[in-house]
């Protein structure tokens, strides 16, 4: 009786973690929408404030909503010749056929979108791009490919000296390299952006690279090394929920 008592007083503790997260970013949204409703007049005002709207839903998951709010974006992008917002309906677009499962087109809205931002200079979006045809192509199985495209966007972010896309990009190498059963190279760059957050081990970034490398060993049968690397991402993100309970999430 005990053990259930236990078992249901957790049920009920999750339950409340899970709502009071989805009430927090529900909240965050609806502030974004509502900054996007307030400056409608301004278009240079609105279409970012449009775009935050998008990505916050896109990023909670309520992709419908945020496919018939990009078309809303992309066409008055179009409309008012801003060739960067268009862009980035269009790697948002992009990212909603990945979800979706629509490879071919999603490979095509994000070139599109990557062929405005590298004539704009927009180096950072451009690699973005270039992330999102990648993890496309390996569903495709076009592996070297997929490489290619994470190495020239890790080039681009060693230049822009950010860390958070430098490790994006060695974990994307990582993935590809555990899918082509080459596991020895997938631990490697896995380690290579473990190092970046060497000083920041509580964070979000560190857990998701130490269950990424416990992926690898599992898939090797290395059991032991793979629970070793799961506990620690385990510990991390329970000490997480209790401290960014209320944090919304990143609109990017």
């Amino acid at each position: 009786m005990k053990h259930i008592c236990k078992f249901l007083v957790s049920l009920v503790l999750i339950f409340g973690f899970i709502t009071s997260i989805s009430a927090t970013n529900q909240q965050y949204s609806d502030s974004l929408f509502a900054v996007w409703q307030l400056k409608k007049d301004d278009i240079s005002q609105a279409l970012p404030a449009l775009n935050d709207f998008i990505r916050s839903q896109y990023k909670n998951g309520n992709i419908d909503t945020a496919k018939k709010y990009v078309e809303i974006q992309y066409s008055l992008a179009q409309e008012n010749n801003n060739a960067f917002q268009e862009a980035l309906a269009l790697h948002t677009k992009g990212g909603i056929s990945l979800k979706k499962g629509d490879l071919s087109q999603s490979i095509e809205f994000s070139q599109q979108a990557a062929d405005i931002f590298h004539n704009l200079k927009k180096e950072k979006e451009f690699s973005n791009a270039l992330n999102n045809i990648a993890v496309a192509e390996v569903r495709l199985g076009n592996f070297q490919k997929a490489i290619h495209l994470h190495d020239s966007a890790l080039k681009i972010r060693k230049t822009l000296k950010d860390p958070d896309l430098i490790s994006y990009s060695l974990t994307g190498l990582s993935s590809v390299y555990n899918e082509m059963g080459r596991s020895s190279e997938a631990i490697d760059y896995a380690m290579k952006a473990l190092k970046i957050y060497e000083n920041d081990q509580g964070s979000k970034e560190y857990a998701s690279i130490q269950h990424l490398i416990g992926n690898v060993y599992f898939g090797q049968g290395d059991r032991e090394k793979a629970i070793e690397h799961f506990k620690i991402a385990a510990k991390i993100y329970e000490d997480l929920s209790l401290i960014h309970i209320s944090e919304p999430t990143r609109p990017y």
